[in-house]
């Protein structure tokens, strides 16, 4: 199996060294998201608890897979309570455990999770959608990003085993 990669910009290695991180008890909704677990629908892996708000894709010509899928399978964070650092914990811990559920789910492919933080309205927002060759949900330069902390997590899909 192949490994968990992550990589950040130097707004969210502040962040992330400035304390120690911690996993935080998910509350119900976040904790819903993640036990329905994912599902194929016209090519694009989606939340299941988001496929019912989700019409099968229609495509433009300026539009693509990629889009599509983070765009469904994105979640805002509220914060369970007036800390701004425990609603990135929250954040973090929702990132990984989505990284256990895409890595059991079933489907081949590296799945890319996007964990923003932005430093102006302390939200947090985490997505995630398929790798494609020659689409792109984010800018290859993290560093561009001025005003919120990245986090990338690339973690691999299994193939469903046969026997």
């Amino acid at each position: 199996m192949s490994t968990i990669e992550r990589r950040s910009n130097s707004i969210m290695a502040r962040l992330l060294a400035d304390r120690p991180p911690r996993q935080l008890p998910l509350n119900e909704e976040l904790s819903r998201y993640l036990a329905d677990g994912v599902v194929e629908r016209s090519g694009c892996i989606l939340l299941k608890a988001m496929k019912a708000s989700a019409r099968d894709p229609v495509l433009g010509p300026n539009d693509d897979e990629t889009g599509y899928e983070h765009f469904v399978n994105h979640i805002h964070v509220d914060p369970q309570d007036s800390s701004d650092t425990s609603q990135l914990d929250l954040g973090l811990t929702y990132a990984d455990r989505l990284a256990q559920v895409l890595q059991s789910s079933g489907y081949e492919g590296i799945f890319r999770i996007i964990l923003s933080y932005n430093m102006e309205d302390r939200v947090c927002t985490i997505g995630f959608h398929r790798v494609r060759k020659g689409q792109s949900w984010l800018d290859d330069d993290l560093e561009g990003y001025r005003h919120e902390g990245i986090m990338v997590t690339d973690c691999p899909g299994l193939a469903p085993t046969s026997g």
